[in-house]
């Protein structure tokens, strides 16, 4: 696909209708963080409705997404945020906002944690998870996906590749809209 076409030809599985509520620019900006998110919390976490998934940074951009997703699908959501972003992610359906600016702790007991930031944030994740719970990260020390599983004491870990990835990479399956239902409601949702 060229860059700078004006028209473009593609396969209806690649494509979505975009909501009429929102401008190009804005529909245009949706689909990567929000099939990440969709794809972290259903397809890899496996989360089902009245679970509880904690999403860290709430505030950012893929996790903004993750929580109006993840209320789409029914789970119940707590999040991460600053201060400032208190009111924020309330607004786009956080349930229990955790903030890090005033030292709050982590609650325990999550179904899974989409974790956007990595790093330090992992082993706090690892805690926060219940046993048998699953850590879904992106970008986690910079190679993709990790997803462990426990309880932070007794916890397995791994890094896998999602469907087929060519290279070392972990990988989200290759984008397909047939799937994504939730991300066309966002939108109409908040």
């Amino acid at each position: 696909m060229g860059g700078l076409a004006e028209l473009v030809s593609a396969d209806e599985s690649v494509v979505a209708v975009k909501p009429l509520q929102a401008s190009f620019e804005e529909a245009a900006a949706i689909p990567l963080a929000a099939l990440t998110s969709l794809q972290a919390l259903r397809e890899v976490a496996g989360l089902t409705a009245g679970q509880r998934v904690l999403i860290q940074a709430g505030a950012g951009g893929v996790g903004s997404l993750a929580i109006q997703i993840a209320r789409i699908l029914g789970l119940r959501v707590a999040t991460t945020t600053s201060t400032r972003n208190v009111d924020f992610v309330r607004s786009i359906g956080d349930d229990e906002v955790i903030d890090y600016t005033r030292g709050e702790p982590l609650p325990t007991g999550f179904d899974a944690v989409f974790d956007t930031l990595g790093g330090a944030s992992e082993l706090a994740s690892l805690a926060a998870v219940k046993r048998g719970g699953v850590v879904v990260g992106v970008g986690v020390v910079g190679v993709g996906v990790g997803v462990a599983a426990g309880d932070g004491r007794n916890c397995t870990r791994s890094r896998r590749r999602l469907r087929s990835h060519p290279g070392p990479v972990a990988s989200l399956e290759k984008p397909s809209c047939t799937r994504c239902a939730p991300i066309a409601q966002l939108p109409t949702n908040g």
